[in-house]
């Protein structure tokens, strides 16, 4: 068996040779044209394998410390034939295969890229599954391992799943992109004492809840009450028992403060139909439908049809659907609507609701109140004191006391709480502090009455030249984009805004020092612990609020009139502060050499202030002269260093052949005011992008009419042509923003010019299903006719999106019914193919020929091509002629030939005339 060192030497060889690959592939897309698209496909795949292998080099430098030898399947993974090994091979073959034989890659003229059709797909298909090998071992060695990863939990059990799945249930699980509750799960779970939550199991309510079909359960309390520990307790007993039944399935969501996508509809939606798609053998009919009209998953759906995909699946499902915190999501008006219309629509789905006692739940819910068990002082009281005993028992500080003072504090604290786990905490944090028993006994005369006065207390105790560090991370804490760790919080608090710069001899010499200063206000998400059950200290997992009444008390009244003022945060100051110190942290990296292998490691803010300062600066509403001017400067000089090097972080797959400018990233983010700073310090109104072509087209396409207005006031060419979507009209009519679209035709747009993705505006308008779009640009003279090479003409657009109401205004607003294109023939050939019966019928009632022919013969042999039996019956009935010779023989020879006896009993007894015998040419 190969020791740890073995292990940890053939894992680093193979990460250097991903290193190896990826800059190759840099490489070929600087100097190779049409290079990109694959080369980039190779370095994502290449990434996301050295992600694992560090993962694993990791556990392997952990085991080799410990002088343990519990690898034994990555010691398996470093003998001959291994995946290791295959690994290294498979990577070799790809260097191998991209070094240029002759000349350099920096020399085009002798470059040619060296792979040809299909074998991109199997070089990834075989990196894929190695590094699905590779994390299924990781995951098999981290159970042994002596360490243990709660926040981790989510992680692998999504990739156990992973491997678990069929391709199609992985193309879809992949595609929606959706957060894991499964983390907040284990978190709460780390924290759950056992014999808590028994009072809810045993209640009547909720044993009526899991008892009948479409019963809705409302569990609320006050904040800090242990409603999502309890939420916990109750997805592990309904997973138990759906995993004894099999018939019955669960669903569940953490709404999480701390986590933006975890806080919207989006997101949960999302999440609810990945649990679905992961859960099912067969896979609903209507989660493939959604995929497949979205460009079969190349595109992402909107929220409606997220939301009336969900809805049509729990229809037919006898599902448990629990919702943690609900009061907690930022789109409170969505949820609830989805809530009705599951309680309404969906008689084998159980709902389970927790949360606080807001008026608007409470006013929706009030006809529900034999539905409702509120988390009283008395009900709780009895969890609260297992939890202290526990905690005086466990913790190695608190257990050392006396066994009186454990009785004092004990009593003190049940009776103190009034239901609140969260004030317990703070105070069990204050008291472990205090080193003597009379100081003790001094706090505990001394409680404070709620969280705000808790709260008080906490940021009091800050030391003075503390102030300012303490209020950076607590803006940080609240309003990130997404969950920061530990060490970038750390690095971020070390930029001074005030005094424009980024010191590193600003940093603490412990990102561990974030976490005592700011006390019990925030904790490390998640737990790590070792065998023993001792807490392992890891700066490299998420930071976070300890529980979000701190963020509410950040931001309240009560904060603003209190001695602690100088705390208070608003979002508007908070964003400005945010953005501004990321500006800065970037304009650090201001030479050619910035960004070396080991950059991340020594500067852990970089990936975060590039990918998210255009964020914050987009929620300053009334962005500060300094700030306009900061954003101004870093990006009006696209040759500049520190731009370049952003625009690496900022997107690994940003093309290289055109550099874009930073108005065009401006106008992206829908800045007016930074966007005209830069057009008067000399931008280029109609400098070329990259996906979107140009700053107009990206902005018509995000929705910002004000930058559309300001780039053509500016001199933007309206109808200026590339990128994705050919013009900015197209790209507004196919992300159904009809007043950009009315706006631009009102300031000369083509409405027929043909380029881009769907070629013309009127075929984008019908693909999006957009009858009022449609409309509006048929008014403004737009061709109904209009063909192209691409996707033919509007009319077959609306027939492929299957929508009988667009075919039918097409049509009475002049759209040619015999029209033909070079794909599929006719109109009607369309329908015939996709079994659109109620299509088929109207087109031949306004003039279709049945017997046309298209390019495969007559719009029934195309039926007949598809095997669809239904329709051909459909068009012998309307007159198709059932002898009629095509590209491939008769309707019978094909019949023959594809084998489907149905057809070939139809066809007989219609007359078809089988002397001709068989079809000379197969289908």
């Amino acid at each position: 068996m190969a020791d740890p060192l073995s292990v940890t030497a053939v894992i680093i060889a193979v990460i250097q040779l991903t290193s190896t690959v990826g800059d190759l592939c840099f490489d070929y897309r600087k100097a190779v044209k049409g290079a990109a698209k694959d080369a980039a496909r190779i370095t994502n795949e290449v990434d996301e394998l050295r992600s694992v292998l560090k993962d694993l080099l990791s556990i392997a430098e952990e085991e080799e410390e410990a002088g343990t030898h519990r690898l034994v399947a990555l010691s398996k993974l470093t003998q001959p034939g291994g995946s290791l090994e295959k690994c290294r091979e498979e990577l070799n073959v790809l260097k191998i295969r991209l070094e240029p034989k002759y000349g350099s890659l920096h020399m085009k003229s002798s470059l040619t890229w060296p792979f040809k059709a299909g074998e991109i797909e199997t070089a990834l298909n075989g990196l894929n599954t190695l590094k699905s090998t590779l994390q299924l071992a990781m995951t098999a060695d981290s159970a042994k391992s002596i360490f243990r990863v709660e926040d981790s939990m989510g992680r692998l059990e999504i990739w156990t799943q992973k491997l678990k799945m069929s391709d199609a249930q992985r193309a879809l699980f992949e595609w929606l992109r959706a957060p894991d509750p499964s983390v907040n799960h284990h978190t709460a779970r780390h924290k759950y004492e056992p014999g808590t939550g028994e009072w809810l199991l045993h209640s009547d309510g909720f044993k009526d809840w899991l008892k009948y079909k479409k019963m809705f359960l409302w569990i609320y309390g006050l904040p800090g009450s242990g409603k999502t520990i309890l939420a916990s307790t109750i997805i592990s007993h309904v997973k138990q028992i759906c995993q004894r039944q099999g018939s019955q399935h669960l669903l569940y969501f953490y709404f999480t403060f701390n986590d933006q996508r975890k806080r919207d509809m989006d997101g949960v939606l999302r999440s609810l139909l990945a649990q679905i798609v992961a859960s099912r053998t067969v896979l609903p009919e209507q989660i493939k439908q959604l995929y497949d009209s979205n460009n079969k998953g190349q595109q992402q759906p909107d929220l409606a049809s997220l939301r009336s995909t969900l809805l049509s699946v729990l229809e037919t499902s006898d599902t448990y659907l629990v919702l943690d915190a609900a009061d907690e999501c930022l789109e409170r008006a969505g949820l609830l609507e989805l809530i009705n219309d599951v309680k309404d629509n969906c008689p084998n789905v159980n709902i389970l609701i927790t949360s606080r006692r807001e008026v608007d739940l409470e006013e929706n819910f009030q006809g529900e109140s034999k539905s409702m068990i509120c988390i009283e002082d008395d009900v709780v009281s009895h969890d609260i004191q297992l939890h202290v005993q526990s905690q005086l028992k466990s913790d190695k500080q608190l257990q050392r006391w006396p066994e009186d003072l454990k009785a004092e504090v004990e009593a003190a604290l049940v009776l103190g709480a009034k239901g609140m786990f969260r004030w317990v905490a703070c105070q069990l944090d204050v008291l472990r502090d205090c080193l003597k028993p009379k100081l003790i006994r001094k706090k505990l005369g001394d409680l404070p009455k709620n969280l705000n006065e808790t709260y008080d207390r906490i940021l009091r105790s800050v030391p003075e030249p503390h102030l300012d560090d303490v209020h950076r991370a607590l803006q940080w804490l609240i309003f990130s984009q997404r969950p920061m760790t530990l060490t970038e919080l750390a690095e971020a608090v070390a930029v001074s805004v005030d005094e424009e710069c980024f010191d590193v001899k600003d940093r603490f010499t412990s990102p561990f020092d974030i976490l005592r200063l700011c006390a019990s206000l925030v904790n490390l998400q998640g737990a790590e612990i070792d065998q023993e059950g001792k807490a392992i200290e890891n700066e490299a997992r998420a930071i976070g609020l300890a529980h979000y009444s701190v963020a509410e008390y950040l931001i309240s009244d009560h904060i603003r009139n209190s001695e602690v003022k100088s705390f208070a945060v608003t979002p508007q100051k908070a964003h400005e502060y945010m953005a501004k110190s990321s500006l800065l942290y970037l304009e650090s990296f201001d030479k050619n050499n910035s960004l070396y292998g080991s950059v991340h490691d020594d500067f852990p803010f970089l990936i975060y202030a590039a990918r998210n300062w255009l964020d914050h600066f987009r929620a300053v509403l009334q962005p500060s002269k300094r700030l306009l001017e900061s954003g101004c400067s870093f990006l009006q000089d696209a040759s500049r260093p520190a731009y370049l090097n952003w625009l690496k972080l900022y997107d690994k797959n940003m093309g290289v052949d055109i550099t874009p400018s930073g108005l065009y990233f401006a106008c992206e983010s829908g800045l007016p005011q930074l966007s005209k700073l830069l057009l008067d310090n000399g931008a280029d109104a109609n400098a070329q992008g990259d996906y979107f072509g140009n700053a107009l087209q990206i902005a018509a396409a995000l929705g910002h009419i004000d930058t559309v207005r300001l780039l053509l006031d500016r001199g933007a060419d309206v109808n200026a042509s590339g990128g994705e979507y050919g013009t900015a009209l197209q790209a507004a009519a196919c992300h159904q923003y009809i007043d950009i679209v009315q706006f631009l035709l009102d300031r000369g747009a083509d409405v027929n010019a043909q380029e881009g993705r769907h070629v013309n505006a009127l075929q984008a308008a019908v693909y999006k299903r957009s009858v009022d779009m449609i409309r509006l640009l048929l008014d403004r003279g737009a061709d109904v006719t209009a063909q192209s090479w691409k996707s033919g003409n509007a009319l077959q657009a609306a027939i492929e999106v299957g929508s009988i109401d667009i075919v039918r205004l097409l049509v009475d607003r002049g759209a040619n019914v015999n029209a033909q294109e070079e794909y599929e023939g006719s109109a009607l050939a369309s329908a015939a193919l996709r079994n659109e019966f109620e299509i088929a019928h109207f087109l031949l009632d306004r003039g279709a020929d049945v017997n046309a022919q298209v390019c495969y013969g007559t719009a029934l042999q195309a039926a007949i091509h598809f095997n669809r039996t239904e329709m051909a019956q459909f068009l012998l009935d309307r007159g198709a002629d059932v002898n009629a010779q095509g590209p491939h023989g008769t309707a019978l020879e094909m019949a023959e030939s594809s084998g489907n006896i149905h057809l070939k009993r139809l066809l007989s007894g219609r007359g078809a005339d089988d002397t001709g015998g068989c079809a000379s040419m197969s289908i």
